[in-house]
């Protein structure tokens, strides 16, 4: 008896899902609130996120997009300022990068914050995707993307071989990305099956 007990427990240890990001559920009724037509109370919502962990990306790209009703300029003038404030962090470029890239007329600018937040943390996967996306059109290389450490460089570099019809080339880089340590990869699935 004793010993299926254990089994048992050893068994959902092994199909235990990982815990959610702390700040997801603030996220989440940010989200909420912006779907309800609350942008005030939504943008506050998705500063509280930012300010309570700086690194957590979605709520910077949540941001963006709430700044899209027509808040874009406030939305800015916060990114900036949060990049004022701490030099070496990545994610208000990436704010930076979502937020402008929303604007042919201002897609260049987006992706040099973009190109800001790969300098600033090769880690930061969604940058390098993010990037070899709004390069695209400026003929990006994969040869520019040397910047993005793994796996993030492999996604990326996936991603733009993609977004240039080259199919099969981009499933390789996929599977380098896939190949590698669990632990590094665990974030780029759900950011792959998640709108770019």
């Amino acid at each position: 008896m004793r010993n299926g007990f254990i089994l048992l427990l050893l068994l959902r240890a092994g199909f235990a899902q990982p815990a959610p990001h702390p700040q997801m559920a603030r996220y989440t009724a940010a989200w909420k609130l912006a779907g309800q037509g609350k942008w005030d109370d939504a943008i506050r919502g998705m500063k509280a996120v930012i300010a309570e962990d700086p690194t957590f990306w979605r709520a910077y790209r949540g941001l963006a997009e709430i700044g899209q009703q027509g808040r874009e300029l406030e939305i800015e003038v916060y990114f900036k300022q949060l990049a004022r404030i701490d030099p070496a962090s990545p994610w208000p470029h990436f704010g930076l990068g979502f937020l402008l890239c929303q604007h042919e007329s201002r897609a260049a600018e987006g992706a040099r914050h973009y190109r800001d937040c790969i300098q600033r943390s090769p880690e930061a996967y969604m940058c390098g995707l993010r990037w070899a996306v709004a390069e695209q059109p400026n003929r990006a290389t994969l040869a520019d993307l040397q910047l993005v450490s793994q796996p993030g460089r492999s996604v990326a570099q996936g991603r733009l071989l993609e977004s240039q019809g080259r199919h099969e080339e981009a499933s390789g880089y996929w599977s380098q990305a896939w190949n590698k340590p669990r632990h590094r990869t665990s974030g780029i699935s759900r950011c792959i099956s998640t709108r770019l």
